[in-house]
């Protein structure tokens, strides 16, 4: 097998595994499952074989900065940090990263910002102000603005409309709802 399609080879064999898995652990996993493919689809595309673009980033910058961002999403991500993982000067930097991922840096850095936060939506109860923390966002309030102006909706009614109640099943293989759900379902 070609190196280059090795991962989407990996990628179809996990599709096939959740296609083919037990439907109960799907349920109860739907959106975390969701979320990861989304995900891995994006690194996977992001890291294919692709023609060096004229000014941009080697891949092996593009790899550094992207794994960079992503494990350090609550930290303060700025200019002259991120050039210095590339090795590049800010304002060559800044070029290049454009020419590579097709916005400018503070635009990729929020745009994973929100994205991570979808995924704590999903997949925690944490309160959406924790969540803005963890995600790197300064309050709440700054959560959802840049989320709002993102996607059109408040993290709040995004989480409800996108989050499936979670269920427990009994002994005889019926569903139920928690207390909690059964209470805000009735409200």
């Amino acid at each position: 097998m070609p190196a280059g399609t090795r991962p989407f080879h990996l990628l179809a064999e996990a599709i096939a595994q959740l296609r083919d898995g037990d439907a109960r652990l799907l349920r109860e996993h739907h959106a975390a499952a969701l979320v990861m493919l989304a995900d891995a689809t994006a690194l996977l595309s992001a890291g294919a074989q692709q023609p060096a673009l004229r000014g941009g980033l080697a891949p092996w910058q593009m790899r550094r900065l992207t794994h960079y961002i992503d494990t350090h999403l609550q930290d303060a991500l700025g200019i002259p940090v991120l050039a210095a993982i590339a090795r590049l000067s800010p304002a060559h930097f800044c070029r290049a990263f454009k020419v590579s991922f097709g916005r400018t840096p503070h635009s990729y850095v929020l745009h994973r910002r929100l994205e991570c936060a979808q995924r704590l939506m999903l997949t925690t109860e944490a309160s959406l102000a924790q969540i803005a923390l963890d995600c790197g966002l300064f309050d709440q309030a700054h959560l959802s603005r840049v989320f709002r102006r993102a996607t059109g909706t408040t993290p709040n009614a995004w989480r409800r409309q996108h989050r499936r109640p979670a269920t427990t099943e009994t002994p005889n293989g019926t569903a139920t709802l928690s207390k909690n759900q059964a209470a805000m379902q009735a409200a």
